[in-house]
């Protein structure tokens, strides 16, 4: 129905949440903003699928359209084309001879296969942040693929999880970059032009290659074809973002949400959108949206503690999170309370909640540096510099092996020099700073860009060169960013809270750079 241009479709992530044979419907319909709802049950006996479908009016509850099919499961493209054109016409639209022949596609003839992909499918709402999670739907996908070494779809999506993976720091060695370029290869070889192969063309070229122009570029062919997909809409927001186009980026975000209003993962998207620019105000308000939707949702929560964190109000941040369990396999909960916990300067928190997850076996390498980064920091501030040292030399030797393998990998080289800054290693915790914020500068990333800066001052502040991190912060509060180790830019609130700082308290050049930013009354 989606790939039909003349209806507007929302997007399935606004409608799972809804029961079956839902009493208000006119509620839902104000809630997406549709004007019909189509409803349907599907019973499986074997292979024999049992499936009836309604399509009635939201406002007045009237049936415009009933049907029900008794068919194997091999014919279940053939029922999706039938339901989708009967739709159509219930609806009085008229099908282009394109949106014809989509209708009629088969993604895979291997009953199996099909079912494997659906079940990854409904997996990756579930694992946006979790490494484990992406783990489990990317065998899923991978199964597929075995069943059915022609599934141009199910290829597609497992380059999509790899560089995903990737991009996201979860897995950044050259094996999982490899992968991904093998699945995408596969998919260009069986159907380059589908839409299914251009969207992960596209993430490929966003996610590892941080080509955003020819990215966007993709992604607008995409969205030619697929009208009624706020995937294309918010990836083009993601995209857009990173090229510092902040308005472009914010209306790509409206227009996603008209056509999912009800997915959390759109307003987290938004939300970090306001945060990075600074309109913290904005922010919270669609934090506040999202936990109407989801509420005690540990990644809503998460990213309002954040934008708590940048205000300073981190007694409000600290509420918050008692609503919500923590879990070290949530990767953006991870990170915030990382920083929630150096704010709150509870330094054995971090240690506790941290130090099993660095034992795990089936932690990924990236990952466990991380955490030992952070473990040791903690520890050195914490006064134990016997541990800290340990644990830090054990973070290098995971980010040097990770660095062996992708040495123009900006964010690991921006770690290796903060955890050697931490070690006293001045020269090459300097160097490595240096070179990390060359690697991915401010004209090539909006977003990524400043943060490395901001890392690179806060090597300098660590290692002594007090003047020159002091004059680099003072150019970064006014600039629109994201941090590599907190989420959002540094605020004047971060620099009074963050121990990070804390070698420059006592400098008069940072005294007078916290008082110039005191309100004026």
């Amino acid at each position: 129905l989606s790939k039909i241009r003349a209806l507007k479709v929302i997007a399935r992530t606004s409608t799972e949440k809804y029961q079956s044979r839902p009493d208000d419907l006119r509620k839902i319909g104000e809630q997406l903003g549709a004007s019909n709802l189509l409803e349907g049950s599907i019973q499986k006996a074997g292979n024999a699928v049992y499936i009836n479908v309604q399509l009635i009016q939201a406002a007045t509850g009237n049936h415009l359209w009933v049907e029900s099919y008794d068919r194997n499961l091999e014919e279940i493209f053939a029922v999706e084309g039938d339901i989708a054109r009967k739709i159509a016409i219930a609806l009085n639209t008229k099908l282009t001879v394109n949106e014809q022949q989509v209708l009629t596609e088969k993604l895979t003839n291997n009953s199996a296969a099909y079912d494997s992909y659906l079940r990854g499918l409904a997996l990756e709402p579930r694992g946006w942040y979790s490494a484990e999670v992406k783990e489990v739907f990317r065998r899923l996908y991978a199964e597929a693929t075995r069943l059915d070494p022609k599934f141009v779809a199910a290829w597609a999506r497992l380059a999509r999880t790899d560089a995903w993976m990737v991009f996201l720091g979860q897995d950044t060695t050259r094996e999982r970059r490899e992968a991904a370029r093998h699945a995408l290869n596969m998919a260009i070889r069986l159907q380059p032009d589908s839409t299914d192969t251009l969207l992960a063309k596209a993430y490929c070229q966003y996610w590892l290659l941080h080509d955003y122009s020819a990215a966007k570029a993709v992604f607008m062919q995409v969205r030619t074809r697929l009208p009624n997909s706020s995937e294309v809409l918010t990836a083009l927001s993601a995209v857009t973002r990173r090229q510092g186009a902040w308005d472009e980026s914010l209306e790509y975000s409206h227009e996603a949400l008209a056509l999912n209003p009800r997915d959390p993962r759109l307003l987290v998207d938004r939300a970090w959108t306001y945060e990075i620019i600074r309109r913290f105000d904005d922010a919270l308000k669609t934090t506040d949206e999202m936990l109407k939707i989801v509420p005690n949702d540990p990644d809503a929560v998460a990213y309002r503690a954040a934008i708590l964190h940048a205000l300073g109000r981190i007694d409000e941040a600290r509420q918050l999170f008692r609503t919500v369990s923590i879990d070290v396999a949530n990767d953006s909960l991870t990170g915030i309370l990382i920083e929630h916990w150096l704010l709150d300067r509870d330094y054995q928190a971090l240690i506790e909640a941290l130090q099993p997850a660095v034992t795990d076996p089936g932690i990924t390498v990236m990952r466990r540096a991380l955490y030992r980064e952070a473990i040791g920091f903690a520890q050195l501030r914490a006064g134990d510099k016997t541990a800290a040292s340990d644990t830090l030399r054990k973070a290098r030797r995971d980010l040097e092996i990770l660095r062996e393998q992708d040495a123009d990998n900006s964010e690991i080289t921006a770690h290796l020099a903060s955890v050697c800054a931490y070690l006293g290693d001045k020269e090459t915790g300097l160097k490595r700073a240096e070179q990390a914020a060359s690697l991915l500068p401010t004209s090539q990333d909006a977003i990524l860009g400043p943060a490395l800066e901001e890392n690179l001052a806060h090597v300098e502040a660590e290692l002594g060169e007090k003047d020159r991190a002091i004059v680099r912060l003072e150019g970064l509060l006014q600039v629109p960013y994201s941090s590599v180790s907190h989420s959002g830019p540094i605020t004047p609130q971060l620099l009074r809270l963050h121990p990070f700082w804390d070698s420059l308290r006592g400098d008069p050049r940072f005294q007078k750079l916290l008082a110039d930013l005191e309100p004026k009354r």
